[in-house]
């Protein structure tokens, strides 16, 4: 595919942001006191195109995946944060980092809930395919419709017909209306809009073949109905009249919530399966959004509780090795710089 504005990782302003986000990654961990400052401004820098899947936005994803693990206290406000840039973010990777963060952290009735309002608004209408095929058809008769107009004369100049330049108007500071062209707003193309169409950015993603958010996706929304099934179970047990009507409205909640979830994993792989796209999707990808719409569709508990078990004692077991190179890491700094005086002392 093509490099995005992302991919000069070596370039000194990569570097410097990098070197940015990691310092202020290390101050936030030294002084949480300052998290509610920093972490939207954080959070903010991964909806920036210079920073399209960077070191730095990797190393953002990082410092909030952590600050979520160690203060817990502030899950809810960097959540609602990550949810609000979330349909704005730039980079395949980083959508993948972020939906990995919502799978782990996204815990209660009222989070799993605002997550799937938020996978209904990046990922479209569904089923993908039809929705798609639907839009291709209007697409043609509204072309067909219009051949009737083309023997009249064209107000753009033939250079730019051959160009295949789309205009805009747009209003000046004084103003005034300007003309803008898609040559000229190259530079700060909407990263959803492909081919002219703009679409929600996990969308998008998918229809340019980058499937390991869509896999990313299905592992978190087979953790999300699981936790969302043992909140709905301690409703039951917590219910005055435990009568059936109770447990029909609890059975048919998990159903449909079950069937969103297996709706959408279709929905990604029907896509991958179709000629829509531009490149073939790796069939690993694919291999495992088939084991979670199988998870989902058999709903074996011991299975479910496995996929949230191992994540996060992975995650756990990852996070404490860090903290140890840290700690190494400062030691040796600090033995260095007495080693240093010593010699300077002496």
């Amino acid at each position: 595919g093509e490099k995005s504005s992302g991919d000069d990782h070596n370039s000194d302003e990569s570097v410097y942001r990098y070197s940015l986000v990691h310092t202020i990654y290390d101050i936030c961990v030294r002084f949480p006191e300052v998290l509610p400052t920093i972490v939207p401004t954080i959070c903010e820098i991964l909806t920036y195109e210079e920073v399209n899947d960077t070191r730095a936005a990797n190393e953002a994803c990082k410092f909030l995946r952590e600050i979520l693990e160690r203060f817990p206290q502030r899950k809810a406000d960097i959540l609602e944060k990550l949810m609000q840039i979330f349909p704005s973010v730039v980079g395949c990777e980083t959508l993948r980092h972020l939906l990995w963060i919502f799978g782990e952290y996204c815990t209660t009735y009222e989070e799993i809930n605002s997550f799937m309002t938020l996978v209904r608004q990046v990922i479209g209408e569904l089923p993908l395919v039809d929705e798609e095929l639907r839009r291709q058809g209007s697409q043609v008769n509204s072309i067909d419709s219009s051949t009737e107009n083309r023997n009249q004369p064209s107000v753009l100049i033939s250079g730019d017909i051959n160009l295949g330049v789309t205009s805009a108007q747009r209003v000046t500071a004084d103003g005034t209306y300007a003309t803008q062209s898609a040559l000229t707003l190259r530079s700060n193309k909407d990263s959803g809009s492909v081919n002219g169409i703009k679409r929600p950015v996990l969308q998008a993603a998918l229809f340019e073949s980058h499937y390991f958010p869509g896999v990313v996706l299905s592992v978190c929304l087979v953790k999300l109905f699981y936790r969302y099934s043992l909140i709905l179970k301690q409703e039951q047990m917590k219910a005055v009249n435990k009568d059936e009507s109770t447990n029909i409205k609890i059975v048919s909640k998990e159903n449909s919530f079950a069937a969103e979830c297996m709706l959408i994993i279709a929905s990604m792989i029907h896509l991958a399966t179709s000629q829509l796209l531009p490149h073939q999707v790796n069939p690993d990808h694919l291999d495992r959004m088939w084991i979670c719409l199988k998870i989902l569709a058999d709903r074996r508990a011991e299975v479910l509780e496995a996929f949230e078990r191992t994540s996060h004692s992975c995650l756990t077991e990852m996070l404490t090795y860090q903290e140890s190179e840290r700690k190494s890491d400062a030691k040796t700094r600090n033995q260095g710089l007495i080693e240093h005086q010593k010699h300077y002392l002496n």
